[in-house]
């Protein structure tokens, strides 16, 4: 009996072994399942071309495919992924022509390791599809080459672009290079538009990483902003003609620093021209036509430090250029025309130096200077001609002028207890100050020779500054100021 009582115990636990293995192996098959259907986990596909592994794989969950190793061009990403036998996946990316018109229909990662080129070899436009409600991207974190083709939205319901609906822009596809990118994204001799729309890196040409690219000899328009950068460096802007987008034209961002702009054509945007914000550092903005955008032309602003921008060709404009909260920068040989202002320095801006620009046809003040906090800025050799005021002055005491020459804008204006300062400067003809009824407005003259003062009341004083300063109080009076060797020196 107790034999037989062993042996029904060791088939109990022989049969208990063989049903734990079964259910395990179940376990383990239902496991695998999940892992290979759950959106957590990619479909995976690899091929070789020409001896270059190219890595693809494919997220259904947010429609994506993903180019994760080689090199690829539209052409080898269509091949790939129609081999998939599910329409989702081979839908993603569709050739809608034999001339080189493509759809895609599906967000499009560059990865680390990877490299994408798109150019005219296969691909003159690659249309991103919009609804207006569905957003596709492309985002690099690998290197990426754009060159000689046309990208933009495409609503095939439509048969058009992804334009603005009640004026406002819908969500729509864009170009973004990732923060955690290591390669570069090269934009060359193409046509971007109708991308973006405000969102989070949403802009319609972004970077947030690719140091070292070049954007060059592009049509970039209807972005909801023409370029924007984060934190990047070393990037080239050039040849491009940016215009007719949403907000900025070019606005490197955030830390961007080392960064050339130069021979763009920048006009026609819902905002600034060109601005470079937030602790930007060693910008050159150099011989750009920037005209009839909304707002400023070019800006500097929050604390962009040593940076220059010369050379440049502003003209219809709200302002030409404008400074605020911005120290130790350059601006030189710029030529500002018919525009409202042509240079207006704020917010605490401090140590820039303002020289040899030519303002002509101003229709308010060719340099406006505002707030006591506007500290040890130089206004040098620049040109005033044939506009209707040359300075204002307000609550600004910290200004320097030295030599500048005004044809027909000769009137200085002085307001809120502002002191105007020259130096080493030749008055050729008449120079008049005018000043509010702020009760410490003043004029200081330094190192200037001899000169004839008219004061309000019409007394005229001869003074020789190479030996003392001229200093006066002026209160809600004109003064006139000429030098007493010039041709025309009789005020009297």
């Amino acid at each position: 009996m107790l034999k037989d009582s062993t042996n029904g115990i060791d088939n109990n636990v022989r049969k208990a072994t063989i049903s734990g293995s079964i259910l395990y192996m179940i376990c383990f098959i239902v496991l695998l399942l999940w892992i290979l259907t759950s959106p957590l986990f990619p479909s995976y596909y690899q091929s070789s071309y020409a001896e270059t592994p190219l890595c693809i794989d494919f997220i259904p969950s947010n429609i994506t495919v993903r180019l994760t190793c080689g090199s690829a061009m539209l052409t080898d990403l269509y091949d790939a992924i129609n081999k998939y036998e599910t329409a989702a996946v081979s839908e993603g990316l569709v050739r809608e022509s034999g001339n080189g018109i493509w759809l895609l229909k599906s967000n499009l990662v560059v990865g680390h390791n990877s490299s994408l080129t798109i150019n005219s070899s296969d691909t003159s436009w690659l249309r991103i599809y919009s609804d207006g409600k569905q957003v596709y991207t492309i985002k690099a974190y690998g290197n990426m080459t754009i060159d000689g083709v046309k990208i933009t939205s495409w609503n095939p319901e439509e048969k058009d672009y992804q334009n603005e609906i009640n004026g406002k822009l819908p969500p729509r596809p864009f170009i973004v290079v990732k923060k955690e990118g290591t390669g570069t994204t090269n934009v060359t001799n193409s046509e971007l538009a109708y991308l973006g729309y405000g969102a989070i890196q949403g802009h319609g040409l972004s970077y947030y990483s690719g140091n070292g690219s070049i954007v060059r000899g592009n049509n970039i328009h209807h972005l909801e902003m023409g370029f924007y950068s984060d934190g990047v460096e070393n990037i080239l802007i050039e040849d491009n003609n940016v215009h007719h987008n949403k907000a900025y034209g070019l606005d490197p961002h955030s830390g961007t620093r080392n960064m050339v702009i130069r021979n763009n054509v920048v006009n026609d945007n819902g905002h600034i021209g060109i601005i470079c914000s937030g602790k930007c550092r060693n910008i050159i903005v150099q011989q750009n036509e920037v005209y009839d955008n909304a707002g400023t032309a070019i800006a500097l602003s929050n604390d962009m430090r040593n940076s220059t921008v010369k050379g440049n060709y502003i003209h219809d404009s709200e302002t030409g250029i404008g400074i605020a909260k911005s120290h130790n920068n350059q601006i030189y040989d710029n030529r500002i025309s018919s525009s409202d202002y042509g240079i207006k320095i704020i917010g605490g801006s401090s140590n820039n130096y303002v020289r040899d620009n030519t303002f002509e046809g101003i229709k308010d003040y060719a340099v406006l200077v505002r707030g006591i906090s506007v500290l040890n800025n130089t206004f040098e050799n620049n040109s005033i001609d044939n506009s209707s005021k040359a300075v204002r002055l307000f609550d600004n005491i910290d200004s320097v002028f030295i030599n500048n020459k005004a044809s027909a804008g000769r009137e200085y204006f002085v307001h809120s207890n502002s002191t105007l300062n020259f130096e080493k400067t030749f008055f050729p003809i008449k120079l008049t100050v005018i000043s509010d009824k702020s009760t410490d407005n003043m004029i200081r003259i330094i190192g200037s020779g001899k000169i004839i003062v008219k004061d309000g009341t019409g007394n005229f004083t001869d003074f020789d500054t190479d030996v003392s300063p001229f200093s006066a109080r002026i209160y809600d009076e004109t003064h006139s100021i000429i030098s007493s060797n010039s041709t025309f020196s009789n005020l009297r």
